[in-house]
């Protein structure tokens, strides 16, 4: 199997016409094989869909190709992200009715603890063991923060072999780090293996055309 380039917020096209963009891949992080694609179309009403990364046939530089027409989209199952409050049970979560009169309490509440309300976010059309990557995703290494996850490079049966790193906010590069390097990924952030001094010896990974990438530095 040829080796694959999915960039975050590549283009995605179906069969019949342009199906969105790629916001996100979803992995199982026992394999680190990519299962799906989460592919976002949409401006003021957006809508995730999950695709099966079995529906790939191509996948390079600037735009991802799959085997889906448009008209298919709705037989695959929506992703949304959804934040729930949880803790403090609902008697004890004061009333924003101003109408409604609160009589004194007849009884003491202390000694009744009061339970932090924490939100969480749900998520649907993904399952909670796998791990969801994007463009958000930090990297670190030995020495602290290095950049930014920008695209994914899969080798056989869709398996993670490299990641590019996008580093530098007025000059970014793009850097080019192989999977033997990483030490963990999960949906904080991903932690490598390396020094600064080793990672300033990372080959550059750059665009050619739309068609193709390569990495500058000698590692293809």
């Amino acid at each position: 199997m040829d080796k694959f380039s999915f960039r975050f917020n590549a283009e995605v096209h179906g069969s019949d016409k342009q199906l969105g963009h790629l916001a996100k891949v979803v992995i199982n992080p026992e394999t680190w094989q990519l299962t799906n694609l989460i592919i976002e179309s949409g401006f003021l009403f957006k809508r995730a869909k999950v695709i099966p990364i079995t529906k790939v046939e191509g996948a390079a530089a600037q735009a991802i190709y799959l085997a889906v027409n448009n008209s298919d989209l709705n037989d695959y199952p929506d992703y949304q992200e959804i934040v729930v409050e949880k803790g403090a049970p609902e008697w004890q979560r004061p009333l924003t009715n101003p109408d409604i009169q609160i009589p004194e309490p007849r009884y003491s509440l202390v000694g009744v603890p009061e339970m932090p309300v924490v939100q969480e976010k749900v998520r649907t059309g993904v399952s909670d063991e796998l791990v969801l990557l994007d463009n958000n995703i930090p990297v670190s290494g030995l020495e602290g923060h290095i950049g930014h996850l920008n695209c994914i490079i899969t080798a056989e049966n869709f398996q993670i072999g490299q990641f590019v790193v996008t580093q530098g906010k007025l000059l970014p590069k793009q850097i080019l780090i192989p999977i033997n390097l990483i030490e963990k990924i999960s949906e904080y952030g991903i932690h490598i293996l390396a020094t600064n001094d080793e990672i300033g010896e990372f080959p550059e990974f750059v665009t050619l055309n739309d068609e193709t990438m390569r990495s500058v530095g000698g590692m293809q």
